[in-house]
């Protein structure tokens, strides 16, 4: 979990960390059950999906390039076996 990192790259996380004290407790709670506070975050998820805009822009994860790179592969080898005439495929996989 990002909170519970030591070595955090993201600015939000850290403001977070350093906002809270490092006393933050995350717990899953039943929906509509009258939870104090829920209510609430459910009204301002809501009024979110509303807007144009968000108000915060979190930056690529380091591991998303190389996800794309193998959803490309795949897309690629996908295409290669449906055209292929002998049902073989693409015979080269590249293992990441």
């Amino acid at each position: 979990m990002a909170l519970n990192s030591l070595d955090e790259k993201r600015q939000v996380i850290n403001a977070t960390k350093e906002n809270v004290n490092n006393s933050i407790e995350l717990c899953w709670v039943r929906a509509h059950q009258g939870q104090f506070g829920n209510e609430r975050a459910d009204e301002l998820a809501k009024e979110a999906t509303a807007r144009d805009t968000i108000d915060y822009k979190f930056n690529r994860s380091c591991v998303r390039p190389k996800n794309d790179v193998k959803k490309e592969i795949m897309i690629k080898w996908q295409e290669g076996w449906d055209s292929s005439k002998k049902g073989l495929g693409p015979k080269c996989f590249l293992v990441m």
